[in-house]
């Protein structure tokens, strides 16, 4: 009957990557009965099978750690740049659908584990842009919430990106393709934090972004839900600023 089984492939900066990604597709398609599979296949591109959805069917993965040519004879890069990519620079992980030996990115993934303030917050936007003009949905998954340590390991501050950096994500999304910040909770942060920042925290929102582009659905309702956390998110941050060299959260 022609039909051929889901078929996706993940490109990772390395294998750590790769696995990370996975479980969080693991999250957005739990496998029906305990149903996972693998790794099979050759150690150096693993492959892992499951179950998911009614009817069911079954779910290929196949990790593709480390991006250039010279290893796998074949470049997503190359393809992120004809399709309008303005980078060279890779993200963390790109997730694509492969049907008829066709592989079509649809979704780019960058993790962030350090601080998000100073140039560490403006650094993967120049990722967000270039991906976003290649027409991938893409999602930078930054930590918030983590202090500045002193040299004897005591917290000094917290540190926190301009609101500027936040808001440039939800423009861009408006005007071209989206591309969001989900910022996660930091192992580092008290519960003081954790209370403040409780309504801007996106792990759900992340998993159903990746749910949504593993099955092709509409991405409308999850990027109402990360542009509304992301615009409340910098409400609160120009509100932190002592200083008045920014907008007020009424101006933003």
């Amino acid at each position: 009957n022609g039909y051929t089984m889901p078929e996706f492939q993940i490109h990772g900066d390395n294998i750590v990557e790769c696995e990370r990604t996975f479980s969080l597709i693991l999250e957005a398609l739990p496998p029906i009965n305990k149903s996972l599979r693998g790794p099979e296949g050759n150690p150096t591109c693993p492959r892992f099978m499951f179950y998911f959805g009614k009817p069911q069917e079954e779910y290929h993965f196949t990790f593709l750690p480390g991006y250039g040519s010279r290893r796998w004879n074949q470049d997503i890069l190359d393809h992120i740049r004809n399709r309008g990519g303005k980078l060279r620079e890779a993200t963390d992980a790109i997730i694509t659908r492969v049907d008829n030996n066709c592989e079509t990115p649809i979704l780019a993934l960058e993790y962030c584990g350090a601080l998000p303030a100073g140039n560490q917050a403006w650094q993967r936007c120049g990722r967000a842009y270039s991906y976003a003009h290649s027409k991938v949905p893409f999602v930078y998954v930054a930590e918030i919430g983590g202090f500045e340590l002193a040299a004897d390991r005591s917290r000094k501050a917290p540190r926190l990106p301009n609101p500027a950096v936040p808001f440039s994500y939800v423009l861009l999304s408006r005007t071209i393709t989206p591309a969001f910040p989900a910022f996660v909770r930091s192992p580092g942060a008290d519960q003081a934090v954790l209370e403040y920042y409780e309504q801007v925290f996106c792990e759900s929102d992340l998993v159903e972004l990746i749910r949504c582009c593993l099955l092709s659905k509409s991405l409308a309702d999850v990027q109402k839900s990360l542009e509304k956390k992301v615009l409340l998110l910098v409400k609160l941050l120009s509100s932190l600023k002592r200083r008045r060299n920014t907008l007020t959260p009424t101006e933003w």
